[in-house]
């Protein structure tokens, strides 16, 4: 199984639901390229990047083909290469992956990452994303971050994306959710052939506010 974080984050996330995975599953974690201390890319931040990073993994490591379980933007990632290489995607659990992206979700969404407003109105969360990045400057990996957002919104994934996806998938999403509606994740599901949905309660979007004995259940159950 092959984890894939969220924007902002890295493969540190995942320590303690990779132990929960591990009694079931040989777990990989790593890094989106310009993500935990890696350099950012001249190119930027894209979906398409971030699908060759999980290529290279999954070459390196000799993996043909895997389940993967994405958070956020992870889950996006997953989604997109199942569409494209269904040979090396046994099935695809999400959690949290914003769906709705047009000009103007993209625009709201991409404005919430302004560097400067989030170390002077949520410094703690500015220290956290320092940390889990260094020495890469935190504040160019949201700009690059805010970027993409807006790549997402003038070229997101389709119907026709989506419905070319042929292996298991289940999105599941927090009931908590500020940033991602049940409405975008139910409407989506519909449009990949036999997509499952999961609500999970008392969850918010953060990974870490999740319930991860819990999670990793429904992880397996599902995967196995």
């Amino acid at each position: 199984m092959i984890l894939l974080h969220g924007a902002l984050g890295s493969s540190v996330q995942f320590n303690e639901l990779k132990l929960e995975l591990s009694g079931s599953f040989h777990v990989h974690t790593f890094n989106f390229s310009g993500h935990g201390g890696s350099e950012i890319p001249e190119q930027g931040y894209s979906i398409d990047l971030f699908e060759e990073d999980v290529l290279s993994l999954m070459k390196r490591e000799q993996i043909p083909s895997a389940h993967f379980f994405g958070y956020s933007m992870g889950g996006y990632v997953a989604l997109s290469l199942a569409g494209k290489k269904p040979e090396i995607v046994q099935s695809v659990f999400t959690l949290a992956t914003k769906f709705d992206w047009n000009p103007t979700t993209a625009q709201k969404e991409s404005g919430m990452l302004n560097p400067e407003i989030i170390l002077q109105k949520v410094p703690a969360f500015a220290a956290k994303i320092e940390m889990i990045h260094a020495p890469t400057n935190w504040k160019k990996i949201m700009e690059e971050t805010a970027a993409m957002m807006i790549q997402l919104g003038e070229n997101p994934l389709g119907e026709t994306d989506f419905s070319k996806i042929s292996c298991r998938v289940k999105l599941a999403v927090g009931d908590s959710d500020k940033m991602v509606s049940r409405e975008e994740t139910f409407n989506v599901a519909k449009m990949i052939p036999g997509a499952e949905t999961l609500v999970l309660l008392n969850t918010p979007h953060p990974l870490e506010a999740c319930d991860l004995k819990m999670l990793s259940k429904e992880i397996i159950a599902f995967c196995q």
